[in-house]
């Protein structure tokens, strides 16, 4: 699966290392960061990942999201 990332420097960082650490996902390719038109302050990254147990788009982002709210949780 192709993922294109626009946020601030930090936003993608911080958003990648959270994908870094779920279980279901690997990251098989990141590319360097690049600037978006208009904007001095957003960036794109695009990844590449391959889903380990999950198979429909939304079950990854879900995946994701029911991470993050545990690592907010504790």
């Amino acid at each position: 699966m192709k993922i294109r990332l626009m946020g601030t420097a930090e936003q993608n960082k911080e958003f990648i290392q959270v994908l870094k650490t779920v279980p279901e996902i690997t990251i098989t390719s990141e590319s360097k960061p690049y600037s978006n038109r208009g904007s001095t302050i957003h960036e794109r990254v695009y990844l590449e990942i391959e889903i380990k147990t999950v198979y429909h788009p939304a079950e990854v982002v879900e995946a994701v999201l029911n991470f993050m709210d545990k690592r907010i949780s504790n």
